[in-house]
């Protein structure tokens, strides 16, 4: 079963949605605790408590599996974030909700976040581009919606005048860069830095007087 056939999508029980759940996590805990290289079928079936063959009937080739790990977690962050910015009442209070919800979403998924990762480094496309850097998607699908949220807050006075694209590409660089810190700092205080990043870019961002 492809995860591409329309048909079988549509057609899948509620067993089959749950199996390849469980495969899809199985998977996240492979590449977050062995990487890209070590990470296999027979790897995913041995932490499923599953046969080969199981895998292979819901995702074709390694690759499938792996699309499906990228979008069911940017899908999760997706539902945890939306309701969260659309509850804001400007473009400045969805602003700091896009921060503060992206932010506790990474610091509350590590391990989705470092398999996500893992993907995003190895994964390459036909062309021998990475495949998956910046979302399922790429990185303007990612990027357009909080381009033009800075667009829009600047349109309404809650913002300060800026290039908006470089702004957003600055914010997901602040963004993306918390795994770093994580990795590689053990006194790394998560509920601190959100707090800093997020009063960072209301003060870079902010209209004077506002």
């Amino acid at each position: 079963m492809r995860s591409d056939d329309r048909s079988a999508v549509r057609n899948r029980t509620f067993t089959e949605e749950a199996r390849r759940a469980q495969i899809v996590g199985c998977a996240i805990e492979v590449l977050a605790k062995a990487g890209y290289a070590q990470t296999s079928f027979a790897r995913v079936a041995e932490r499923a408590g599953i046969s080969k063959s199981v895998i292979s009937y819901h995702f074709g080739s390694k690759e499938e599996l792996l699309d499906e790990v990228v979008r069911s977690v940017y899908a999760e962050g997706a539902r945890y974030m939306t309701p969260r910015i659309m509850a804001g009442e400007s473009a400045r209070d969805r602003l700091v909700a896009y921060l503060r919800s992206n932010l506790e979403f990474i610091r509350d998924h590590a391990e989705a976040i470092a398999a996500v990762a893992e993907i995003a480094v190895n994964v390459r496309s036909r062309e021998g581009s990475l495949r998956f850097v910046g979302g399922p998607d790429g990185a303007e699908a990612g990027l357009k919606p909080l381009e033009e949220l800075l667009r829009r807050g600047q349109a309404d006075g809650d913002f300060a005048e800026f290039d908006p694209r470089a702004m957003a590409w600055m914010i997901r660089n602040l963004i993306d860069g918390t795994t770093k810190p994580r990795v590689l700092d053990p006194a790394f205080d998560f509920d601190s830095y959100i707090g800093e990043l997020v009063g960072l870019v209301d003060r870079a961002t902010r209209r004077a007087g506002a």
